[in-house]
């Protein structure tokens, strides 16, 4: 006490006089730059910054030269290789998001001088005419847990093992050995979110990863194989050829899963049962399909724990067509539980029959429901429709504390 007394009365600062630890973490708080620039404060501050275990080079250096990108690229990789000379210490978390880096050169230097390290998380965003090959040094890499990469060749060499630290892998615009992929992945024991966007072209996606808790892929596949994936919970799943619609689903976004299983032979139940899924989302459904219906139940009746459904009806079907199936054609949902379901969002709904026995259905039997809400696609609503839709809240529920939302 004395002695922070003695410093507070002396009007000198107290932050310089914090604990070592407590200062780092300060510096890691703030963008490198000025985490750099607190070496001009005075001589107890010169070196500080030069032990932070975390670089992270984004887009500031662009922002500030942003009347002059040529600039702004040689900064950039003057800035890179300072950092990287006067660093001491570890370095545990490397992050390069940039546009202006071209140079395949220098990110393999980069890469080389990280590989003395034991780096835990790394990220790589570049965006280049063509994709960049890894060097083999980037595979020695072996305590990493988060890996990102962008617009990257990722061919491992013969003698590599995996990551077998590994717990979150995010590729984007990745060229691949498809054939090889599944390989990798089972190496990787303890991975628990994966995400491929728009990367090579796959014949068979298989998956053996017994703490996967996240899949998402957008891309082009014929087949997708889960094997031993007790915790899966999220499944983000879009079919193309482009990154036009891959970003991350917003509030009103989904994938085409049904879509892309109504192709197939519909089961009535998934070869496994989803215990953990809790949430599930599913897009552009078309009620007047059998087999899409079909496919919308063979998910729900293979989910007893599922808390929240939100569906979203394609738009593009004909409302004023009459329905060529029935709800109850489309599957004998009689023995599927939901007595866990909560919350249920309709989206898009035209007052077509398949989709109003749908919503009868779930009210009927979803004996915890919360909130049903019903949001009609105006355009395609017509006056019997919408008078159809207004009597659901006339309807028998389960549960005594269910409520009708009708936006």
């Amino acid at each position: 006490m004395r002695n922070v007394k003695s410093v507070c009365s002396s009007n000198q600062d107290i932050i310089s006089y914090l604990l070592s630890n407590i200062i780092e973490n300060i510096l890691i708080c703030l963008p490198l730059r000025d985490a750099v620039r607190t070496s001009i404060l005075s001589s107890n501050w010169r070196y500080k910054w030069v032990t932070l275990p975390q670089l992270v080079f984004d887009t500031w250096i662009r922002q500030e030269f942003s009347e002059n990108p040529l600039s702004a690229k040689h900064v950039l990789r003057t800035t890179i290789y300072q950092v990287l000379l006067h660093h001491k210490g570890p370095i545990l978390k490397f992050v390069m998001s940039n546009p202006d880096v071209k140079s395949f050169c220098d990110i393999n230097q980069w890469i080389l001088f990280l590989s003395n390290n034991d780096i835990l998380d790394f990220t790589l965003q570049i965006w280049t005419d063509e994709p960049h090959k890894l060097p083999s040094h980037f595979y020695s890499f072996l305590q990493l847990r988060y890996l990102e990469l962008w617009s990257c060749v990722f061919k491992p060499p013969p003698t590599f093992k995996g990551f077998s630290r590994l717990v979150s892998l995010d590729l984007n615009s990745v060229v691949l050995e498809a054939e090889l992929f599944g390989s990798f992945i089972s190496s990787c024991p303890l991975l628990e979110q994966l995400k491929l966007l728009t990367c090579t072209e796959f014949e068979c996606l298989e998956i053996d990863a017994p703490n996967l808790k996240l899949l998402w892929f957008f891309g082009t596949l014929k087949t997708i194989c889960f094997k031993n994936i007790p915790l899966l919970a999220i499944v983000l799943l879009g079919l193309g050829d482009t990154a036009e619609n891959a970003e991350e689903p917003m509030e009103g976004e989904t994938s085409n899963l049904i879509k892309f299983m109504a192709v197939g032979n519909v089961l009535k139940m998934l070869p496994i049962t989803l215990n953990h899924l809790k949430s599930l989302d599913l897009g552009d459904v078309c009620f007047e399909k059998v087999d899409e219906i079909s496919c919308a139940l063979c998910f729900i009746g293979s989910s007893p724990n599922l808390q929240e459904l939100r569906i979203s009806v394609d738009t593009r079907a004909n409302a004023l067509m009459k329905p060529s199936v029935k709800f109850s054609q489309a599957q004998d949902y009689s023995d599927f539980s939901l007595n866990q379901l909560q919350v249920v969002k309709m989206q898009y709904i035209s007052g077509v029959e398949p989709e109003l026995e749908f919503i009868k259905y779930l009210l009927a039997n979803s004996t915890v429901l919360e909130m049903m809400s019903i949001q009609p696609f105006k355009r395609n609503v017509t006056d019997r429709g919408l008078k159809m839709l207004e009597e659901l809240t006339q309807f028998p529920r389960a549960s005594a504390r269910a409520e009708i939302e009708y936006l």
